[in-house]
């Protein structure tokens, strides 16, 4: 057919206006008619070598074969009366042989998605392949809108010397469904890189935040930098709260407040929607004014006590250490800051005293009403030699009784770092005694055991003064104990407890959050509770509605964690390791907002982004090409890009040839501005077979480590993306391919990773619209680090979980206790007894529960452990835990009509938080088959928030034990105690259920559910 001679492997063919004959190129390997098919494929399609279009269809074969996938032997493949050239594939009114004159794509209208068909591409005279024609920042298709109306072929449009995407702008976006509009001023377009989706984090949901909103709440972000914006939200007219519709403002929350503060805002009634002006963007919503003045400046909670004694007067007596080492100890002179403050913080008929100890312990301010005064008298005092405290309490005692009387409460307040005891122990006698109470407050690096043996042994509370963002805490705990009794010494008032604590927006629906008086650990985190509530606020909160100045003062604990929750964040890690041991933020899951948790993160503290990948396999319309490129972008902390790797694998047809891996040689085009881009040989090394690869391998790493891989395979159109992070974890290259580019068999002209594709253990998924063309990718976020999957399972719900390699990043010890922070297996195998077959029988026959963000999975192990609970992020099993025993109840056994519940009665965490210690002989219950029976068998259940109390009638009485929410799912509690009545069980059920109300202050349950 060719005419080529078959004894001469490079000849010529006589049927072509040229001259072949060793020309170097063999002759299985001449394109002699230019249809982009070697000779050896032609002849294996049956088309012609000599003719570029066989079928006369106004396709050549080539394009045919490689680019849409028809048949270059039949003129309408599909048998629809429209010739395979006359077609439309992409329904952008040009035909497949109009596209292919045109060399544009006929698989998508817009191919470099910038808003232009392609069509409208060639009117203007536009590139159809890339976004930004003349580089200046602005899509083609953006350039042609209000408010740009510029020359998509012209950078500089009006000549002023500055590029049009650098110019100022204003330009909007929105959220139809979520009712939000943005009006954004800044450089270019920058609406085009905000998103505006509905808040899902725990502070937008619960009752509190329901009854002050009145629209959605969202969040909004933008990936471009902005002068300003307003924000306008729609509201439901419909709503009781906005009767008045005056009495609206957008609000944002603060997460450094922990609260929704308003902003300066414009009602337009008219069209029911709220406007506010912002410099940066996060939560907004729009509130009721009065409900959430309501909410936020509700009164303190009472100090309990009540009648006359309520309003009775207090003297308190500031004994200053005024030794020369408090100099270095407290160079910010805190003490005094503090101490004036606490003075300013007492009301009408209050009288404070100054005492200083250095050198010799002195009364240098009686008690007295004029506070300025005071503040005189602590601002000369002066340092000397030595220190003595008991003499100091000594003067207090002795200014008491002579200054003083019993229709006063008398109070003491100690600034020292301690150390300067002398261990006569009768001052504080005395004090007790006597019903004075003291209060302590360490300065610098204290004595805390001094200080808090004075405070407990006086019912005051000792406090810890490290900076003075502590100050306006300390003086609420002190103004409003007034000497009421801290019964666990957690420096919180038991009033305080009982009554609760006002709370900011964090994410509990209370207003108030009540703490357990008799245990300073209410959630047995190794933090009392008086360190968790951290600090008392009252923020001065201006703001402009239409007009009016509104001003507000919002009073509450910014809460350093929840002292009700062992793991406030859901991270996995508990709040004492967050605040003491590791330093991550215990009221949020990810400390560097990296999309890694803290618990798998390699390092919480800096973002661990990954580079930016596009390449593209081929620039024109065919997919043979001889080269393809590579551009990449390093993480918001790499300014470099450290190295691109490409393989290719080669699969020749010729079947005595076998396929082979090679690397690609890589030549830089640039490396200007963020991107570095670099072609690679798209040939065989070989030099003597098809040159095509139908796999292509593509890694690349950024000078901090961080590293994306891509696999692609051409023939099958499929992907995937791997992304590893550089500390702590070995990166695993894809052994095989998931997901689908979604593009016709065989094409692969132009592929990016776009946002919108799905994290899948940490494997980036690509759905079959991720893929429109030269995108310029996203940055990829991963879940979970990229480590060897060690086996992969499905739970009886199709969930499927994969463990992998893992890594421990870190073993640390405090207060005795070794904690440990890391993923996957070797993390597993670290913390817990439990083998790889243990977690392969919970995945395939456990329970899956979901948790704040996140899923577990609670089963039954292989080995001797009752249960084990998996934590599942990003469909990898992350963590475990063992329970040693448990009773588990299911819904179809259990006689209360609630859903199944599991208790978790025995572990090895230590006797203070193992739940075996309810088991005492001086409990009327020491049996352990008698607990499993209350747990089973239960007469009646009384729940509570973070408490379910089973109560069982025996024939001598009624049995009740206590049992707490476990932190990983409602339905999986763990045993803590059992209630009695003077050691005995209880007469009657009414007995014990006055006895839970005691115990939750009279409350009433949630539910009482009668058995």
């Amino acid at each position: 057919m060719t005419g080529t001679d078959p004894l001469d492997p490079d000849s010529d063919a006589p049927s072509t206006d040229s001259n072949e004959a060793n020309n170097g190129t063999i002759d299985g390997h001449e394109d002699f008619d230019g249809d982009h098919l070697l000779t050896i494929r032609e002849r294996e399609l049956g088309t012609d070598p000599i003719d570029a279009d066989t079928d006369d269809d106004d396709l050549p074969d080539g394009f045919e074969d490689f680019v849409i996938g028809t048949d270059p032997l039949d003129a309408d493949t599909d048998d629809d009366g429209t010739t395979d050239g006359a077609e439309d594939l992409d329904s952008d009114d040009l035909s497949n042989a109009e596209e292919y004159d045109a060399e544009t794509s006929p698989q998508y209208a817009d191919i470099d998605a910038d808003g232009l068909t392609d069509p409208q591409e060639l009117a203007n005279d536009t590139d159809p392949w890339s976004a930004d024609t003349d580089n200046d920042g602005l899509d083609d298709g953006v350039e042609l809108t209000d408010p740009f109306f510029t020359d998509p072929l012209d950078n500089d449009t009006d000549g002023d010397g500055i590029e049009d995407g650098n110019e100022t702008y204003t330009t909007t976006t929105g959220n139809e469904s979520l009712g939000v509009d943005v009006e954004l001023t800044g450089q270019g377009n920058v609406a085009g890189g905000v998103s505006i989706g509905e808040e899902t984090e725990r502070f937008s949901e619960g009752e509190r935040v329901q009854n002050m909103s009145v629209s959605e709440i969202v969040e909004i972000e933008s990936t471009r930098e902005f002068e300003s914006a307003n924000v306008t939200i729609e509201y439901d007219d419909s709503l009781p709260a906005t009767s008045n519709e005056s009495d609206l403002v957008v609000v944002t929350y603060d997460r450094e407040k922990q609260l929704y503060v308003p902003i300066n805002s414009t009602i337009d009634a008219e069209n029911n929607t709220v406007t506010a002006e912002t410099e940066h963007f996060s939560t907004f919503a729009v509130f009721s004014i009065s409900n959430w003045v309501a909410d936020v400046t509700a009164e303190n909670p009472s100090n309990g006590l009540s009648g006359d004694e309520s309003s009775q007067p207090m003297d308190v007596q500031f004994i200053i250490d005024t030794s020369y080492w408090m100099g270095s100890n407290d160079p910010q002179e805190l003490r005094y800051q503090a101490a004036k403050e606490l003075g300013g913080a007492l009301g009408d008929g209050d009288r404070a005293g100054v005492i200083k100890t250095g050198g010799s312990a002195d009364i240098v301010q009686p008690l007295t009403t004029d506070f300025e005064e005071v503040n005189r008298t602590i601002g000369h005092l002066e340092p000397e030699e030595s220190t003595d405290i008991s003499g100091g309490i000594h003067k207090a005692i002795s200014h008491f009784e002579s200054a003083s009387s019993s229709s006063r409460k008398q109070v003491a307040v100690l600034f020292s770092q301690g150390n300067g005891w002398d261990y006569d122990i009768s001052p504080i006698l005395t004090a007790r005694e006597r019903g004075i109470t003291i209060h302590t407050i360490g300065v610098g690096e204290p004595d805390e055991s001094e200080l808090i043996a004075i405070a407990k042994n006086t019912n005051g509370t000792y406090h810890r003064l490290e900076n003075s963002s502590d100050l306006s805490g300390i003086i609420f705990k002190v103004v409003n104990d007034g000497g009421s009794q801290d019964s666990d010494g957690d420096g919180l008032p038991d009033v305080l407890e009982e009554n609760g604590l006002p709370i900011g927006h964090i994410g509990s629906h209370l207003r108030y959050l009540q703490t357990d008086p008799h245990s300073k650990h209410t959630d047995d985190d190794s933090l009392t509770d008086g360190e968790e509530a951290a600090e008392y606020r009252e923020y001065p909160i201006d703001f402009v509605v239409n007009g009016i100045e509104h001003s507000h003062v919002a009073s509450y604990f910014e809460l350093r964690s929840n002292p009700k929750l062992e793991d406030s964040d859901d991270d996995g890690l508990d709040d004492y390791e967050e605040l003491r041991v590791w330093d991550t933020d215990p009221q949020n899951d990810d400390t560097d907002n990296d999309n890694l948790n803290d618990q798998v993160d390699p390092n919480p503290f800096e973002e661990n982004a990954l580079p930016e990948v596009e390449y593209t396999t081929a620039r024109s319309y065919l997919i043979y090409q001889d080269q393809f490129r590579v551009r990449a972008s390093g993480t918001d902390g790499a300014e470099d890009i450290e190295d691109i790797t490409v393989h290719k694998h080669i699969n020749p047809l010729n079947p005595l040839i076998g396929g082979q891996w090679q690397d690609a040689t890589g030549t830089v085009i640039s490396s200007s501005g963020e991107w570095y881009e670099v072609r690679f040989d798209y040939r065989d090394e070989r030099r003597f077979t098809e040159a095509r690869p139908d796999r292509l391998k593509i890694m690349v790493t950024d000078e901090l480590g961080n590293d994306v891989t891509i696999l692609h395979d051409r023939e099958n159109g499929d992907g995937v993306v791997k992304a590893g992070l550089a500390a702590g974890a070995t990166v695993a290259v894809p052994s095989s391919t998931v997901g689908s580019f979604g593009g016709p068999p065989g094409w692969a002209a132009v592929a990016g990773v776009t946002v919108g594709a799905t994290v899948v253990g940490g494997a980036m998924e690509l759905s079959a619209d991720s893929v429109h063309g030269h995108h310029q990718s996203k940055k990829f976020e991963i879940s979970v680090p990229s480590t060897k999957t060690v086996g992969s399972w499905e739970t009886p719900t199709g969930l499927e979980v994969a463990l992998t390699t893992g890594t421990v990043y870190a073993t640390e010890v405090s207060h005795g206790r070794e904690y440990t922070r890391g993923f996957g297996w070797e993390y597993i195998d670290e913390i817990t007894s439990l083998s790889q077959a243990d977690i392969q029988h919970v995945i395939e026959t456990g329970t899956v529960v979901e948790y704040g963000s996140n899923k577990h999975v609670i089963g039954d192990p292989l080995s001797d452990k009752d249960k084990a609970i998996l934590t599942i992020i990003g469909g990898v099993a992350v963590a475990a835990e063992e329970i040693d025993r448990a009773v588990e109840v299911e819904s179809e056994e259990n006689t209360c009509n609630t859903d199944g519940y599991t208790v978790e009665t025995e572990n090895d965490r230590g006797e203070e938080g193992n739940p075996e210690h309810t088991i005492r002989d001086e409990k009327p219950i020491n049996d352990i088959d008698k607990i499993d029976n209350i747990i089973k068998n239960p007469s009646r259940i009384l729940d509570y928030p973070n408490k379910r109390y089973f109560i069982k009638k025996f024939d001598d009485g009624f049995g009740v034990i206590v049992t707490g929410k476990h932190g990983k799912h409602d339905s999986l509690y763990e045993l803590i105690t059992q209630l009695n009545d003077g050691g005995s069980l209880y007469d009657s059920m009414k007995d014990a259920i006055d006895d839970i109300r005691d115990e939750e202050n009279g409350q009433k349950p949630d539910e009482n559910i009668d058995c």
